[in-house]
């Protein structure tokens, strides 16, 4: 055998999960970050792909509102040619591989091709609707049976699915994938198989994610209320009696609850931001503008050196700072003892979490992080006497008067992103909410990949909001519209003096 031949790559079909990035599986989560290239769909989690390292090929094979991206055939030929370059390959599809995806097309033209092949399951829609609108899709009292269909088949035969026979039926429940489009010839074809024109039915869209939106109609007005009310998919359709089952859950309303925020931070920071703004019932949308190559300054360790044995402040503001300084402090002939005499403060999103990970308790943690860091708010009211302060961080603002002396070591380099071109075309078509800058290097980056023009027309129809003065001051250079919105940031915070 000839030693050169490429062995061929595993193609994985992955289930992502339907909108919260949350409900993929363990497995299909840590294949993703494995693998070499990722082919994936309009309606997965942006995080699960924006979040990968650079290292990583991303495919986009989606489509939205009937746009194809490429036809089936393509994609089948895209994934046999990456994994016939040796490439294992992670196909992400939304919701799970067993429901409406094409799964069966791209394994067998894989298998045809001499590829591996593997399917990992995942939460369908249909499941992620019930938990989360407190529908059982089964009931004791007069659900015995589900049904799952597609509302939308191919170009030739638009409905598929007996739906004069299906509604005939009694004591189940219909769950309708992708029916809006043809919702008005189902409901005709059921009511004229003898569903009643009072069935209870209710409409999910966005299902578990910052969009979720849950209505409720009968079988006779559904149509009608669906334009009412301007639903769009992805919407997922339950009739049955079920409906009238479904369990109110009582939540306390959530600060951001629908609201679309663009999030800019780094790749390494993205599944953290995201996570504090879906937790405060936002829909992030992650598009990093920068990315953060690893510097060394030699200056700052010197300095540090000096300072070692006297001990101080030592404040991480990201999970990825925390990674950079432990590889940085080893370069440089140092270890974690060298932190035995520094108080070790954990400031924003992950950053307490990745210090436990390589053994160091944080002496003060805030879950997000300072406009200002000021000593008095790190003792929490106790000693002020000024002291040392490693300071780990990309231009948080401090008051060097409040200490002895600062470093300020620069672990990481910054520089613009790329974006994919259907990235700039959906944000460019439905603007965000909220575009949220929380450092120079994000205002930059965006400029830089947008355009000044484009990015100015994008930003002014948005609400720009920036973190802390800093950013402001790049805002203000690149001629970009902005506020510091304080309701805006307590709803991420708590407080009046924090940012996610």
């Amino acid at each position: 055998m000839n030693s050169k031949i490429r062995k061929a790559g595993t193609v994985y079909l992955v289930g992502a999960g339907p909108g919260h990035p949350g409900l993929i599986t363990r497995m299909g989560y840590d294949l993703l970050q494995r693998c070499d290239a990722v082919a994936y769909d309009a309606l997965i989690p942006l995080e699960l792909v924006s979040s990968l390292p650079e290292r990583v090929e991303r495919h986009y094979v989606g489509r939205r509102a009937g746009r194809h991206s490429m036809p089936q055939s393509e994609k089948n030929r895209l994934l046999v040619d990456l994994a016939l370059r040796g490439l294992n390959v992670v196909r992400l599809k939304g919701g799970d591989t067993a429901f409406f995806g094409g799964t069966a097309e791209e394994a067998e033209c894989l298998a045809a091709a001499g590829v591996r092949v593997v399917v990992v399951p995942g939460v369908t829609a249909a499941s992620a609707v019930a938990a989360a609108s407190g529908l059982p899709l089964t009931d004791r009292r007069g659900a015995s049976w589900v049904f799952f269909a597609t509302g939308h088949g191919s170009s030739a035969e638009p409905t598929p699915v007996p739906w004069q026979e299906i509604s005939g039926l009694r004591g189940g429940t219909i769950v309708i994938y992708m029916g809006l489009a043809n919702l008005e010839e189902i409901v005709k074809q059921m009511l004229a198989g003898g569903c009643a024109a009072g069935t209870p039915c209710m409409i999910v869209q966005g299902a578990s994610t910052g969009a979720q939106r849950i209505e409720t109609s009968t079988l006779i007005d559904i149509v009608e209320d669906c334009r009412r009310k301007q639903l769009k998919p992805p919407a997922l359709v339950v009739v049955g009696q079920v409906v009238q089952h479904r369990a109110y859950a009582c939540k306390p309303p959530m600060p951001l609850a629908g609201k679309r925020i663009l999030v800019t931070c780094c790749p390494q920071e993205t599944e953290a931001v995201c996570a504090v703004l879906r937790d405060r019932g936002a829909e992030p949308l992650p598009y990093p503008t920068y990315l953060f190559e690893e510097c060394d300054d030699a200056e700052g360790w010197t300095r540090f050196s000096s300072i070692a044995s006297s001990g101080g402040w030592c404040a991480f503001s990201s999970a990825p700072e925390v990674d950079a300084f432990t590889r940085a402090l080893m370069h440089h002939g140092f270890d974690l003892r060298s932190l035995g005499k520094f108080i070790i403060a954990a400031l924003g999103p992950g950053v307490e979490g990745e210090l436990l990970r390589i053994g160091i308790r944080a002496d003060v943690a805030f879950p997000f992080l300072p406009q200002k860091l000021a000593l008095r708010d790190l003792h929490r009211g106790g000693d002020s006497t000024p002291a040392n302060l490693i300071l780990i961080s990309e231009g948080m603002q401090i008051d060097r008067s409040e200490w002895a002396e600062v470093i300020e070591l620069k672990l990481r380099c910054a520089k613009p992103a790329a974006w994919e071109p259907h990235w700039t075309q959906e944000v460019l078509d439905n603007p965000p909410d909220i575009i949220l800058f929380r450092n120079p290097a994000a205002v930059a980056g965006f400029v830089e990949i947008l355009e000044q023009e484009t990015a100015y027309s994008l930003v002014v129809r948005s609400n720009v909001v920036v973190t802390d003065e800093v950013t402001a001051a790049s805002a203000r250079r690149c001629n970009l519209p902005f506020v510091v919105d304080t309701e805006f940031l307590q709803s991420l915070s708590g407080g009046p003096n924090c940012v996610a």
